[in-house]
């Protein structure tokens, strides 16, 4: 007994133990299944149908949905986050599948602890028992990105469509090897053919083609497998009812490793509205009026009447004065056009649409407004108005259809004649933007300016007439070409690289291009660049407005030119003033020296010296000469002269100075008109540039002197810097080596010279003085190796205004007693003077400044001033002044070694006519005081 009890205890202790066992492994097992359903991205649920709650979620629900496994535990948890638009659907599918014990797989949207939405795939296992389901088990699956990539994927197809029908563009595949061809939705549009009824083929697509451009378009595409390239071909439609399409076909092929076509792809855009709007706005461009929109109203208003079988219909805008006044704008009665009216709104149904919306009145509108005269007068019953907008939601009129009898269905009626409506305020926006676009291509094609539209890339797409009138190129030389096309070639690589630098940052550019026109010529330009962005922001063109302003840039240059040549001549001047002072001592001295020796006797030997200073001397006065010549102040004698006599007088001298080496030539006009100048002056000028040209040919060559009479206009003198008028032309060229483009402008500047040390610089600054004094102007044209041109400007004058006093050279008399005051800020020049005149027995007295001067002649009896011009504080020209009014008795001779270009009056005037120039000699002194003491 005891035996079987203790067997019966291990017995059972083996039962528990081995069954402890199995439960283990079975819990093993259970567990690492779980575990590896739990690590998938498949989450684990399990529901009981009793009571509808999850009585397991695996853990990566919280990493999808921020919900933690238990929360999901909660009564009606999953059915209320479900996505509002999918509850209904998702519980209602879910219930009826349970119900039919089928096991089910459905997606719905499902709202996270953060309130965005997730995707689910939800696979379900009814679990069924004694023919019930008693719960729901299955797996979720995050499918949010799938879903997004598949929303992504439709939208671009979406978009895809929609840009090819907002574009009119087709796209097409034939697949060469199986001659499959696919068309998309806007290329069955395009051909109009219903995509259900015809499948799309190589040949069907040449059937739809025009007749005449069928074997142009067929040929485009063999041509284009033969040669490997894609073509792009514009070609006729032929549609069913006899209609014609433009169309623009591109089309490019893939080969395969040996080179056979196996694929071709392409675009057909329907670009016939395109065509239509570039011929409307060439019309519209070449055009100020079209009458092509009073047909398109009449028909319009036409159609609204006999649509609705009414008698009237009219369209009508607001007044743009009075807003309570209506103007029609095309009226249709009774079968017919009738005349424009005008009427106010006040006590019309009008006012009730005008900038509101839609009325209608189906019966009795008379009775409604009985002040509306023209309801009456009409006989009008019914009418109904909709209003007129422009884009921009400025009220512009109305659209009004008014009948004898009532109306029916106007609410059809209003839907109807909104189609009119969008069509009339579409074609009055198209008339307006056709204005403007009308005045905005009239504007920019008669610009004087230059005007450049280039696309981003900087390929021109647009010129203006100024472009061609200004650089000779024409439109068709440019368009597409960059407008280096135009450069000179005169300005640095880093100038355009800043310039592009500076528009592509979406800048304006402003400066000044050096250019070059067509036939070779170099212009200045000023420029602004300024790109030009789409709506978002996008550079797509650069508009450059340019104008010409090289003859702004040759009046600079020589305006510059005479200010430089006005202050050299004043500082030249200023110089000569100081340098005659110290010839006019050394002269006078040598001569008082001469007599002292004449007196005693002195040897030969000193005699010979004081010559040579006297020479000297004498060079000396002779450059001061020149330098005053440039600073127009040398006295001169100017008379009539006829250029082409002085030529011929001088030919021959000219023709031995050039040597036989150089041929001269003469080209002179006839019956040349007469200019006022000094003819010294004349034969240096010609004599000077004849002799540079000889400089510049060492091998021989030719110099062609030409005259002519020029009447100059307003723009033509301006760039010359003179006044318009009458000029007599003296041009002297030469075939020489030319001058460099640096030194032209200082061609003219005193001792300036390309000669080295063979040449003083004097030459042309004196043939520049000699212009100047007589009122005209020179040019220089040269280029190097080819030669030079240089033309003198002299005014036509038909008789002087003043003549010249000449001085005697010689007086008999040179002696007197008269009283002498001499006035010179150079005390050297007034001793030398009182020496010289006290030895003729006259009375001197010497003062260094004005000042002085009049203190000298209040105290003393003085019959004649000799003073000097340049003094500081008070010059020689106001000395005199004030002597002229205190003291009249005194006679006044003016002294100078220069002369400013003030401006004198009129007796200033006479006595720097009969001026004494410094340095002079004893003798010319004598003279001129003895001739004023008894003038």
């Amino acid at each position: 007994m005891s035996f079987l009890v203790l067997f019966l205890l291990m017995f059972i202790a083996w039962h528990y133990w081995n069954n402890s066992r199995k439960n283990k492994i079975l819990q093993d097992k259970e567990a690492h299944h779980r575990a590896l359903l739990e690590s998938t991205a498949a989450i684990p649920w399990e529901l009981d149908l009793s009571t509808w709650l999850f009585t397991y979620v695996g853990p990566q629900i919280e990493k999808v949905s921020g919900y933690k496994p238990e929360e999901w535990y909660a009564k009606n948890f999953w059915v209320d986050h479900l996505y509002p638009a999918d509850k209904d659907k998702s519980v209602s599918f879910c219930s009826e599948a349970t119900s039919r014990h089928e096991d089910h797989e459905f997606e719905y949207r499902f709202i996270k602890k953060d309130g965005s939405t997730m995707w689910i795939r939800d696979t379900v296992q009814v679990i069924v028992d004694d023919g019930k389901p008693v719960a729901l088990r299955g797996f979720m699956f995050d499918i949010s990105k799938q879903k997004n990539e598949q929303e992504q994927q439709r939208k671009i197809e979406l978009h895809l469509a929609e840009a090819q029908n907002i574009a009119h563009v087709g796209s097409w595949e034939l697949d060469i090897v199986s001659g499959e061809l696919q068309w998309s939705n806007e290329t069955f549009r395009i051909f109009e053919i219903d995509s259900t009824l015809l499948k799309p083929s190589y040949e069907n697509f040449l059937n739809i083609i025009h007749p005449d451009d069928r074997n142009r378009v067929n040929q485009a595409y063999k041509e284009s497998l033969e040669n490997k390239s894609p073509y792009s071909i514009e070609h006729r439609l032929l549609m069913p009812d006899g209609r014609i399409k433009l169309v623009n076909e591109k089309c490019d092929t893939e080969y395969d490793n040996n080179g056979n076509p196996v694929r071709s792809f392409g675009t057909v855009q329907d670009i016939t509205d395109r065509k239509r709007t570039d011929d409307a706005i060439k019309t519209i461009a070449s055009t100020v009026a079209s009458t092509s929109g009073d047909d398109f109203y009449q028909e319009l208003v036409t159609n609204m009447a006999e649509m609705f079988d009414a008698d009237y219909a009219f369209i009508g805008l607001l007044d743009e004065v009075d807003p309570l006044v209506i103007n029609t704008y095309v009226v249709y009665g009774q079968g017919k056009i009738i005349p424009n009216v005008s009427y106010s709104l006040i006590g019309s149904p009008c006012k009730n649409v005008v900038g509101k919306t839609a009325c209608a009145y189906p019966n009795h509108v008379q009775e409604l407004f009985p002040e509306d005269k023209f309801l009456a007068a009409m006989n009008v019953v019914s009418y109904i108005g909709l209003p007129l907008y422009s884009s921009d939601g400025t009220a512009l009129g109305i659209v009004v259809i008014l009948d004898s009898k009532p109306m029916k269905n106007t609410t059809e009626m209003e839907e109807v004649l909104k189609i009119f409506v969008a069509r009339t305020e579409a074609e009055l926006e198209r008339k307006k933007s056709s204005e403007i676009i009308q005045k905005l291509s009239l504007a920019v094609e008669q610009s004087p300016n230059i005007i450049i539209i280039t696309n981003a890339k900087g390929h021109i797409e647009y010129v203006n007439p100024a472009f061609t009138e200004s650089t000779g190129y024409s439109r068709d030389d440019v368009l597409n070409k960059n407008p280096s096309i135009i450069q000179s070639g005169e300005m640095s690589e880093d100038f355009y690289k800043q310039l592009w630098q500076t528009i592509q940052s979406g800048k304006t550019w402003s400066g000044e291009f050096y250019n070059k026109r067509s036939n070779g010529e170099l212009y200045w330009d000023e420029a602004k660049i300024s790109p030009i962005k789409n709506s978002r922001g996008q550079i797509t063109h650069y508009l450059g407005i340019q104008s010409d302003i090289t003859d702004k840039k040759q009046i600079e240059q020589k305006l510059r030119r005479s200010q430089k040549m006005d202050a050299l001549g004043k500082l030249t001047g200023g110089i000569a003033h100081d340098y005659n002072n110290m010839l006019n001592v050394i002269l006078g001295y040598t001569e008082l020296l001469n007599m002292v020796i004449g007196t005693d006797g002195t040897n030969d030997k000193v005699v010979e010296y004081i010559q040579e200073i006297q020479h000297a001397t004498e060079r000396g006065s002779a450059l001061t000469k020149k330098l005053l010549a440039f600073s127009r102040q040398e006295p001169t004698q100017p008379e009539n002269v006829n250029v082409n006599q002085l030529l011929l007088d001088t030919q021959n001298m000219l023709e031995k100075t050039l040597t036989a080496r150089i041929n001269l030539d003469y080209r002179l006009a006839d019956n040349i008109w007469s200019i006022y100048i000094d003819k010294g002056d004349l034969e240096d000028a010609v004599l000077n540039l004849c002799i540079n040209a000889m400089h510049a040919m060492p091998d021989g060559g030719d110099v062609l002197i030409t005259t002519s009479n020029q009447k100059l206009s307003n723009h033509k003198a301006t760039i010359l810097n003179l006044a318009a008028g009458e000029y007599v032309q003296l041009s002297i060229s030469d075939t020489g080596c030319g001058i460099h483009e640096d030194a032209l402008n200082q061609v003219f500047d005193p001792f300036f010279t390309t000669k080295g040390t063979s040449g003083t610089g004097l030459g042309l600054t004196q043939v520049y003085g000699a212009v100047k004094r007589a009122k005209g102007t020179i040019t220089v044209d040269s280029k190097l190796n080819k030669g030079t041109n240089i033309s003198i400007y002299f005014p036509h004058m038909h008789d002087p205004n003043e003549g010249s006093l000449s001085v005697p050279e010689k007086v008999i008399n040179q002696y007197g007693t008269e009283s002498i005051l001499v006035v010179d800020d150079e005390r050297s020049i007034c001793e030398l003077s009182k020496n010289l005149l006290s030895s003729k027995g006259y009375q001197v007295l010497i003062a260094d400044n004005g000042k002085t001067a009049l203190e000298l002649l209040e105290n003393n009896q003085i019959d004649l001033l000799l003073s000097d011009v340049i003094m500081p504080n008070m010059d020689g020209y106001k000395l005199a002044d004030i002597v002229r009014n205190k003291f009249p008795h005194v006679k006044i001779q003016l002294v100078s070694g220069f002369d400013d270009d003030k401006k004198r009056t009129e007796k200033d005037n006479t006595l720097s006519k009969n001026i004494l120039q410094k340095p002079y000699t004893a003798s010319q002194l004598f003279t001129v005081v003895r001739k004023v003491l008894d003038s």
